[in-house]
């Protein structure tokens, strides 16, 4: 009887079926984590996009705010006056504790990212009629020392259509785009304006 060569085990032929099973499960597996993945990260990215934009656009009315105190500030030391248009920035740099809030932190640029109402350059804070609905300082592009009037607010608005405004009296708005037509820039104004309120 035949034995076969000395040395020689039986022969067990490599189980491809099995394998071909295996490695199409991992990849099954590997594709559908990467599909989920890619749905939550579509999901959650807007989620993410929009509690970024409301930090920044609640740091903006901080550092804006800021600069309406310093205003005020200002006008105590310098006969109850607003500073020139032409030198705004510097005339309050000395009553802002930190240069960082002349900048909006949703503009891009360490540089201002915020105007003077040009009409109430050098005149007595008493001359505005109605402070609460006039606009004092309201965002723009950047630059240093930035005064206009609302050919100045940024075309595209920075915080989700909305626009950050400090008014003559101090106190801060979130103005929508389709409200910028509203806000009164007349110092001299003897009709009170619709105040803008925020949503």
């Amino acid at each position: 009887m035949n034995m076969g060569h000395p040395g020689s085990g039986p022969y067990n032929p490599p189980k491809s079926g099995n394998s071909t099973i295996i490695i199409v499960v991992v990849a099954v597996a590997v594709l559908g984590f990467i599909f989920i993945s890619a749905i939550l990260a579509a999901i959650m990215f807007p989620v993410f996009a929009r509690a970024r934009e409301k930090a920044r656009e609640t740091q903006c009315m901080s550092h804006i705010l800021q600069l309406g105190v310093a205003m005020s500030a200002y006008q105590t030391n310098w006969g109850d006056t607003y500073p020139p248009s032409g030198d705004w920035n510097g005339r309050l740099a000395t009553y802002v504790k930190d240069p960082a809030n002349f900048a909006c932190p949703s503009a891009g640029s360490s540089m201002p990212g915020y105007a003077m109402n040009a009409r109430l350059s050098g005149i007595r804070a008493k001359a505005v009629k109605y402070p609460v609905a006039t606009i004092m300082l309201f965002e723009c592009e950047p630059g240093v020392n930035r005064a206009g009037g609302p050919a100045l607010l940024p075309s595209h608005p920075r915080h989700m259509g909305r626009h950050t405004t400090c008014f003559a009296d101090g106190h801060a708005k979130m103005i929508e785009q389709s409200a910028a037509g509203t806000l009164n820039w007349d110092p001299a104004s003897k009709t009170a304006p619709t105040r803008p309120m925020s949503p």
